[in-house]
């Protein structure tokens, strides 16, 4: 469960992984799904990014659904094997990021954002930006209507 790029998938505030943060416990694990009670503070919204601080490492889970109250449904991002409820969680307050630019182009990422190829690691200056985030306005995009090269080799038979 160990991931060395944790940090650099969560929003830059420093409260974010403080005390300040709101600390919740796993109640149930089935496969990748995991929910997370809450007690005190208000629920993470959804596609927020969650941080289990499991004995083996961090975990990274992002909200899927709010279930009541209280809990919110969770999906994993790395295997969950030997999680077990009662393990503590620690919300980020903001959305799963990952890197972005030409330098990712043609590389291989974990969905953590980790280098999952055997290249070199990506440069320090590699930007990351949230998974989920809103549509350009429509001003900014383009409705030219041009070649857009993918370099996808295909053979129609």
């Amino acid at each position: 469960m160990n991931s060395p790029t944790i940090a650099q998938n969560l929003p830059p505030d420093p409260d974010a992984l403080t005390g300040d943060a709101s600390l919740g416990r796993v109640v149930a694990v089935r496969g990748p799904v995991v929910d997370v009670a809450f007690d005190d503070r208000a629920l993470p919204l959804v596609d927020e990014a969650l941080v289990v601080l499991a004995d083996e490492g961090e975990l990274l889970v992002e909200v899927h659904a709010h279930l009541d109250d209280h809990t919110v449904r969770t999906v994993a991002l790395q295997p969950t094997s030997g999680l077990a409820r009662g393990v503590p969680v620690r919300a980020t307050g903001g959305p799963l990021t990952v890197p972005v630019g030409d330098a990712v182009l043609g590389r291989l990422l974990t969905p953590t954002g980790r280098v999952g190829d055997d290249g070199p690691p990506l440069p320090d200056h590699v930007p990351w930006r949230p998974v989920h985030r809103p549509p350009p306005r429509l001003a900014q995009q383009s409705a030219a209507t041009e070649v857009f090269e993918t370099g996808i080799k295909v053979i129609d038979l």
